[in-house]
């Protein structure tokens, strides 16, 4: 009995042309330019721009980012979330023309703490203006010779410009004044974000400007912030 040759399928299976390559979706795009425009994003802060993912989750979404070079992904502090940042491959595939660099681990909690302004402003502003990360605006301001960089700005529909200003720790009492007053200068409307460390001495420096109650408007960081994720940020600092 003459038994007929196997036939092996798989010498003529083709693969797909994009084959073991890594097709970017909307999300992931919007998710790459949220986390380019602010240098880096913290691990569950990925979950809420993806959707309210879960942990297990968002580690295979940012995994698949990593092995494709778009992302690199880090555990710098003990017991907090990893960190997230482009790759000069992932900067250039959403067209962000700004240098690859690896954020420093001094400016981590001042990016995440923006971070978390962005997301409290962004949720509560909707499509009714757009946030400017502190990239591309400070890029104008350095052409401008401004001398305070901010860290952020959000554009209305009717070209009205809010600016950002996130504190962290108290700055000497001479140089908060100067930025006080060069962000008068600048802008009809600041929205100055402080933590509890500052808040006195910024409410200080704001209320020596003239009208600075049509101008100014002082929130806590505290107020938007979890209070765990709060002492978390204060135990980063340098």
């Amino acid at each position: 009995m003459q038994v007929s040759p196997q036939l092996d399928v798989t010498q003529n299976m083709k693969r797909r042309s994009d084959f073991g390559t890594v097709i970017l979706t909307n999300r992931d795009i919007n998710i790459f330019l949220w986390m380019g425009e602010q240098y880096a994003i913290r691990f569950d802060h990925l979950q809420t721009l993806a959707g309210g993912l879960s942990y297990k989750a968002a580690h295979r979404l940012s995994t698949r980012w990593v092995k494709a070079g778009y992302v690199i992904r880090r555990k710098i502090f003990f017991r907090q979330p990893m960190w997230l940042w482009l790759t000069a491959k992932g900067l250039k595939a959403v067209g962000l023309d700004v240098p690859f660099h690896t954020p420093a681990i001094s400016r981590l909690a001042h990016i995440h703490t923006v971070n978390s302004v962005r997301l409290h402003i962004e949720g509560r502003v909707g499509e009714s203006a757009r946030w400017i990360g502190e990239r591309e605006a400070n890029a104008l301001r350095k052409l401008a010779k401004k001398k305070h960089l901010v860290d952020g700005e959000l554009e209305y529909s009717d070209g009205h410009v809010v600016g950002i200003e996130v504190e962290l720790t108290q700055k000497r009492k001479i140089r908060l004044n100067n930025i006080v007053r060069e962000l008068k200068r600048d802008y009809d409307t600041i929205w100055y974000f402080a933590s509890e460390d500052c808040y006195g001495a910024v409410k200080k420096a704001i209320e020596k400007v003239s009208n600075h109650e049509e101008i100014f408007i002082l929130y806590r960081l505290s107020s938007i912030i979890k209070d765990s994720e709060y002492s978390v940020l204060s135990e980063q600092k340098p």
